[in-house]
């Protein structure tokens, strides 16, 4: 789904100020923990987040485009380098060794359209969940904003302009 567009995954960001709402919300929920699940971690952004604080971050990323970007942000941040690990596994039938005190999904789940397969990971989800543990997910509801519908912006790199236009 990915390989044609992962390079400019997180080249446009439609509110910063969102992000950072988002990963200060995960952040809160991750508080007191030494390590974590993501499912469906993308480029990372939210693991990058939670590992600058010091917590470590298995990072679930089946889409091998997606993973490598993950592996590629990762190799400019080595001061992170021992606190998240990628992982080539997709969420209906991973197993790790080890159980987590959360486990998180951002954006992910809108993605699983057989709900077969949502109940598969749901349950895969908690199999790897410590007791008394948090599992977190949010997805999005509905649509595309009026915002996202529109013309969301354009980036010059050196000489060339970058234009994000949504078609729908």
């Amino acid at each position: 789904m990915y390989m044609h567009a992962t390079h400019f995954y997180d080249l446009f960001d439609f509110d910063t100020q969102e992000t950072n709402a988002q990963q200060a919300f995960f952040l809160s929920h991750a508080e007191g923990c030494k390590h974590v699940l993501d499912v469906g971690a993308g480029s990372g952004t939210i693991a990058f987040s939670l590992a600058r604080h010091g917590i470590s971050v298995a990072c679930l990323e089946p889409s091998p485009a997606m993973r490598s970007l993950l592996i590629s942000r990762l190799a400019y941040a080595i001061e992170l380098q021992k606190y998240i690990t990628p992982l080539p596994y997709n969420a209906v039938d991973f197993r790790l060794s080890r159980l987590f005190p959360l486990v998180y999904s951002s954006n992910v789940m809108h993605l699983i359209l057989d709900e077969g397969e949502r109940t598969k990971v749901m349950s895969n989800v908690v199999h790897h969940l410590e007791p008394r543990g948090k599992v977190i997910i949010d997805f999005r509801v509905g649509g595309l904003t009026t915002k996202e519908r529109e013309f969301s912006g354009e980036l010059n790199l050196g000489e060339i302009q970058y234009r994000l236009i949504y078609v729908g």
